[in-house]
């Protein structure tokens, strides 16, 4: 289905801050490991993405990932190129070093508040601004 490693850590990416987003909410209950959760995904997420930035700068190279044909005019897809991967780089080093840091922080809320809308809430950030640096189209940058 994938043919190439570039392919894999794209869909990496998208998925683990999607489960990351998901899974916060579903884990919403269990304050402690809904807190390591949210920002184990994110960690692994932003590796994927440092990964495929520095793949994609080493090679200079592109590639496009259609998701989606709504209409035979309107594509849901992705595409990366050099300036895509250089901001990608830089979203995925900051969601690194905040992923690191935010657990630690979040903690003396834990027993105040309810933490589980922030993971969940900064995964699927991460998705839209990843979203929006890797839109083919301005259908899919709409969308996103």
């Amino acid at each position: 289905m994938f043919n190439s490693l570039i392919e894999i850590l794209l869909i990496g990416i998208l998925l683990f801050w999607l489960l990351g987003g998901i899974g916060s909410l579903i884990l919403q209950q269990q304050s402690s490991s809904n807190n390591r959760f949210a920002y184990v995904t994110g960690f692994i997420g932003s590796l994927f993405g440092i990964a495929l930035s520095v793949k994609i700068i080493l090679q200079q190279s592109t590639i496009t990932l259609p998701v989606w044909t709504v209409t035979p005019i309107l594509h849901f897809s992705f595409s990366l190129d050099m300036l895509a991967a250089f901001f990608l780089f830089i979203i995925s080093l900051i969601a690194v070093i905040v992923s690191i840091y935010a657990p630690k922080y979040t903690e003396k809320y834990l027993e105040h508040k309810s933490v589980s809308l922030l993971g969940a809430g900064y995964n699927l950030f991460l998705l839209a601004m990843v979203g929006v640096v890797l839109a083919a189209n301005s259908f899919t940058f709409l969308v996103m």
